[in-house]
């Protein structure tokens, strides 16, 4: 797959094709267009001795020179790597990828409809394995000839027909699904409840079966080795030993005619109904199948408490309100904006004043972050309540800071005001840290930084990746003084210090 100017976006070589495939004609070169981009898709089925010379051009020259009858250019590669990787019905396969020289530029939307339409068509996932993005695989000819497992294992479980007899497995047996003229070798690996029951090596002889029996089971991982030591079957599964069922019974429709209803009137009829009825409904669960045991009660009920007293730490934080919690957020912040992962910082905060300047900034010791203040004073004084502000006070604050004793660590702040009018500009309050490795993460702020937590509680909490790319372009859109979202018209009165005029 790759565009009009040959930029490749994904390739692959899978030897072992069953001997009655094939692709129509029709599908063996198609242009596309995905979201106004075009792209192109190739896909044949190669003889062996075809397969063997495109794989050697891509060892020896780096290069897919004349390959693809329909590419404006070679496409040239950069690097490759060996490995093991799962892909098209097969697990555990030696793979060798190359990675491409040109990578694939384009909007982030289109790009993402593209990969979605990949996926959709190829089953291709790149949000599980992204180092495929702009890489050519070839996957090599499966051992077994097929790609098919070549030993088996067969669960034994003492099950029986009373629902409080059910059981998990208590052993297993390994049989040979094809004829084989020399041992090979099974590491098998158990477990259940998060634990290892058994982890073993089994020789397998031709023709005969192997019984083991073992503590009961849940999950197994099975890896197959031949008579020299090459792995030719990997094999991973969980159980389903229990099945969750809900049932919902729906009541009678009611009808709601309050002003959130009158406001959606003319908005379509989908918004209209979605907004003024609802059917109430009872759900009644029920769970069937092997139940716990014993011991399984007792791992759910000691996990399940030490996680209550020993939460797991995350990047969410709450603090209590009090003097002293102030001074932890602080030092939260303080570690956070001094780590050594972080690029550029921006702080999204409506009453940002000149109290939260003078306690965060001569807090860091990282001179060679960049961070950037968003705030919108208009008339209210963030730090008195009173109606008598005047953003001058900021611009003074910050230049008194400069000529001090923070000036080193002060060469990267940037201060942007924004307001509607006499009102402010944006409400909520975030904290977005670009990091060095290319990503982004974003914190949702309860309060803002003045007395953060002196008179509430303060808590901030890390957004899922998909809401922070929303988030990071509305943020991008305030740097440059907009709101991306039309909720208002900024005006910005303060860009320090690109512009200490803009006042």
């Amino acid at each position: 797959m790759y565009t009009d100017e040959g930029i490749l976006i994904f390739g692959c070589l899978v030897h072992g094709a069953e001997p009655w495939a094939t692709i129509p004609k029709a599908e063996q070169f198609v242009e596309l267009e995905v979201a106004g981009n075009k792209v192109n898709i190739l896909q044949e089925i190669l003889n062996t001795t075809s397969a063997v010379q495109l794989t050697d051009m891509l060892e020896s020259e780096s290069a897919l020179k004349h390959a693809l009858p329909h590419l404006v250019q070679d496409i040239e590669f950069s690097s490759m790597c060996s490995h093991l990787a799962d892909g098209f019905g097969r697990l555990g396969k030696p793979v060798v990828t190359f990675a491409a020289k040109q990578f694939i530029s384009m909007p982030d939307e289109q790009l993402k409809s593209l990969l979605e339409h990949i996926e959709k068509d190829t089953g291709v996932s790149f949000r599980k394995t992204p180092y495929r993005l702009g890489t050519f695989e070839v996957f090599d000819i499966p051992a077994n000839g097929e790609g098919n497992e070549v030993i088996s294992l067969e669960l034994i479980t003492p099950l029986t027909r009373n629902r409080s007899g059910l059981s998990a497995p208590k052993g297993f047996r390994l049989a040979p699904t094809i004829n084989i003229d020399a041992p090979l070798s099974a590491h098998v690996i158990l477990n259940h409840s998060g634990m290892i029951v058994h982890n073993g090596l089994h020789i397998i002889e031709p023709g005969i079966n192997q019984t083991v029996n073992t503590a009961p089971w849940s999950g197994y991982e099975i890896s197959v080795f031949d008579i020299d030591g090459k792995l030719i079957q990997y094999t991973q599964s969980s159980l389903i030993l229990r099945i969750g069922m809900n049932a919902q019974i729906q009541e009678g429709t009611i009808h709601i005619n309050d002003k959130l209803t009158q406001s959606s009137a003319g908005l379509g009829k989908q918004i209209h109904s979605s907004a003024s009825y609802i059917r109430p409904s009872t759900t009644m669960r029920s769970l069937t199948g092997v139940p716990d045991s014993l011991f399984e009660a007792h791992t759910k009920k000691t996990r399940d408490y030490l996680n209550k007293i020993y939460p797991l730490q995350g990047s969410d934080r709450w603090f209590n309100k009090g003097v002293a919690y102030e001074v932890k957020v602080v030092e939260h912040f303080r570690n956070i904006l001094n780590s050594a992962r972080v690029k550029h910082a921006v702080i999204v905060d409506p009453f940002f004043g000149e109290d939260a300047l003078t306690r965060m900034v001569p807090r860091i010791k990282n001179p060679d972050l960049a961070m950037t203040i968003i705030t919108s004073l208009s008339r209210q004084n963030p730090d008195t309540d009173k109606f008598n502000y005047d953003i001058l006070n900021m611009r003074a604050a910050l230049n008194s800071m400069r000529l001090g004793v923070v000036a080193g660590i002060m060469r990267g702040l940037c201060v942007i005001n924004l307001v509607t009018g006499s009102t402010q500009a944006f409400h909520d309050r975030y904290l977005m840290l670009e990091l060095y490795e290319g990503c982004r993460e974003l914190y949702l702020l309860s309060n803002s930084f003045n007395k953060m937590s002196g008179n509430w509680p303060f808590c901030m909490s890390k957004l899922d990746d998909a809401i922070s790319l929303e988030v990071g372009r509305y943020i991008d859109g305030l740097i440059l003084g907009q709101d991306i979202t039309k909720s208002s018209t900024p005006e910005m009165t303060l860009n320090w210090p690109k512009d200490e005029q803009t006042i």
